[in-house]
C-alpha cells in the first residue's frame, strides 16, 4: 500500500470513528420538552406540595390555596366553600392520596382530613364533630381498599368505605380503647396476604386476614417485666417480613411458619429504614450510625459497614 493509500484509509477511519464519538455525545443530552404552567394557566397556586396521578390519568395538585385538577388541557380548583360548609377546613393542603375506589385522600395544613368525591366534585368529612381534637399526621392507602390516619398521640384511625355506597365506617386503635398497647403508631403495612401490621413505639399489632385473629407482639408488660420495644420501619420479601426495631435488631417474620427470628446487626442504634437495593442485598438505615448493608447468602448473613463509594462499586459489579 502507497503512502498516499495508507494516509485515504486512515483519514476514513479517522472520520468514522470521529462520527461515531459525535453521535455519542450528542446522546448525552437529553432531548426534551419544557412547559411551564403557573396562575396565569389557571393554577390556583405557586406552591404545590404534592402531586398525585389518579386512574384516569388526570393530574392533581395540593396547592397552598385549594385542590387543583389537570386533564392535559385546563384546570379546575376545588376551595373552601363561602358557607364554611364544604368539608374542607383550609385551602392550605399538605398531601394527597387516591384509594381504590378512585376517592382522592386530603391532609391539610391543620391535620385534618376529608374525602373528596370527583364523581360530586364535593368534599367530605371524615370525623365528625366529637373527634374534631384528632390531630392527624399522615394517611396511609392500603391495596385492599382500607385507608389508615395515624393520630398524634392517640393511636390510629381504619377507615373502610362501602363499595356501594360509599358510606365510611371509622374504627379507631388506640391504647384508650384496649385495641393497641401503645398510643402511637409509626407505620400501617398490608402484606401481600392480605395481613395487617401496625408498627408502633411499643411493639407490633398483628391482624391475620379471614382467621380474626389479633396478636400485639413484644410489647412490654409491667407484670411480666417486659421491657419495651418500638418498631420504625418494614420491608416484605417473598419468603419474609423484615422488621426495624431499636439497638440494631431485625425482625424476620417467617411467612412458611408464622415464626419471629431475631437478625442482629453490629449497631446499638434504631434501624429507621431497610431497602432493597438489589437481589439478595439490602441497605440499613440506622438513626445515629450510618447505614450498613446485608448480603443474603445461602449458609446465612453477612453484614458488613461500608461507605457510600463502595456500596456504589458493590452494585456496579
Amino acid at each position: 500500500m502507497s503512502c498516499m493509500e495508507y494516509s485515504k484509509v486512515k483519514a476514513n477511519i479517522l472520520f468514522f470513528v470521529g462520527c461515531f464519538l459525535y453521535c455519542i455525545h450528542l446522546q448525552a443530552y437529553p432531548c426534551y420538552s419544557l412547559t411551564k404552567y403557573s396562575s396565569n394557566n389557571g393554577l390556583s397556586s405557586m406552591t404545590i406540595a404534592d402531586i398525585l396521578q389518579d386512574h384516569k390519568g388526570q393530574l392533581w395538585f395540593a396547592t397552598w390555596n385549594g385542590l387543583n385538577k389537570f386533564d392535559g388541557y385546563r384546570f379546575v380548583s376545588y376551595k373552601v366553600s363561602p358557607d364554611g360548609k364544604s368539608g374542607l377546613s383550609t385551602t392550605r393542603l399538605v398531601s394527597i392520596a387516591e384509594d381504590k375506589l378512585g376517592y382522592i385522600w386530603i391532609l391539610t395544613y391543620d391535620n385534618v382530613v376529608c374525602r373528596f368525591n370527583p364523581k360530586t366534585e364535593t368534599f367530605e368529612q371524615i370525623l365528625d364533630d366529637n373527634s374534631s381534637p384528632y390531630q392527624i399526621l399522615s394517611v396511609h392507602v392500603m391495596k385492599s381498599g382500607d385507608v389508615w390516619l395515624l393520630v398524634k398521640g392517640d393511636g390510629a384511625v381504619r377507615v373502610r368505605t362501602d363499595v356501594k355506597t360509599g358510606k365510611m365506617n371509622v374504627q379507631l386503635y388506640a391504647k384508650r380503647n384496649h385495641v393497641l398497647s401503645s398510643e402511637k403508631v409509626t407505620y400501617p403495612y398490608e402484606d401481600t396476604n392480605g395481613n395487617l401490621w401496625l408498627l408502633t413505639d411499643n411493639g407490633l399489632f398483628l391482624e391475620e386476614k379471614g382467621t380474626g385473629d389479633i396478636s400485639n407482639l413484644f410489647a412490654s408488660d409491667s407484670q411480666e417485666g417486659t421491657s419495651k420495644q418500638a418498631f420504625y420501619t418494614l420491608l416484605e420479601t417473598e419468603a419474609e417480613v423484615l422488621l426495624g426495631s431499636e439497638q440494631g435488631r431485625i425482625w424476620r417474620y417467617l411467612k412458611r411458619n408464622g415464626q419471629m427470628k431475631l437478625l442482629q446487626i453490629n449497631t446499638d442504634s434504631s434501624v429507621k429504614c431497610i431497602l432493597a437495593v438489589a437481589q439478595n442485598i439490602w441497605v440499613i438505615g440506622t438513626e445515629r450510625d450510618g447505614f450498613l448493608y446485608i448480603m443474603v447468602k445461602i449458609m446465612g448473613y453477612c453484614n458488613i459497614i461500608v461507605n457510600p463509594i463502595a456500596l456504589i462499586s458493590l452494585l456496579i459489579i
